[in-house]
């Protein structure tokens, strides 16, 4: 087990995520959530592409604390089917993509609506990021 670090609001909220999740008897597994501003220049220089990892020179909103990579997880801890796996930078992999199987777009839009009740809003080229883009926050740079 890992820590994963972000604002306050974020914590908050994804505590009531957990909570309506359980209710359905389902999980929520963070991939990623604050980021160092070294660790986004090595993820820019290994893919130098905008639509999928934000220029460090601007900072991104995991470098603010406001956002969180996630998905859904059953009550075993495994990963329950989604569009692709986390990191793939495809067509496939928007927050939007039509051409899926029913499973999968219920599954993706199940934890869409949830994070969007809390006050989470998704990033169109990921399905499993989301972020709280209300709230001002520094970039940071503190190593964990």
């Amino acid at each position: 087990s890992q820590n994963a670090y972000a604002h306050r609001n974020i914590f908050e909220a994804l505590e009531c995520v957990v909570g309506d999740l359980r209710k359905a008897g389902i999980g929520l597994k963070i991939w990623d959530a604050y980021r160092p501003v070294s660790v986004q220049w090595a993820l820019w220089n290994a893919c130098p592409n905008a639509l999928f990892i934000a220029d460090p020179k601007i900072g991104s909103m995991h470098n603010r604390g406001l956002a969180v990579d996630v998905t859904l997880i059953d009550a075993h801890g495994r990963e329950l089917v989604m569009p692709t796996p986390f990191d793939d930078f495809s067509p496939q992999a928007a927050s939007d993509y039509p051409d899926l199987s029913s499973d999968i777009i219920a599954n993706r839009e199940f934890l869409k609506s949830t994070m969007f009740t809390y006050g989470f809003a998704p990033l169109p080229s990921e399905w499993w990021h989301f972020m709280m883009t209300d709230i001002e926050a520094p970039i940071l740079d503190i190593a964990i």
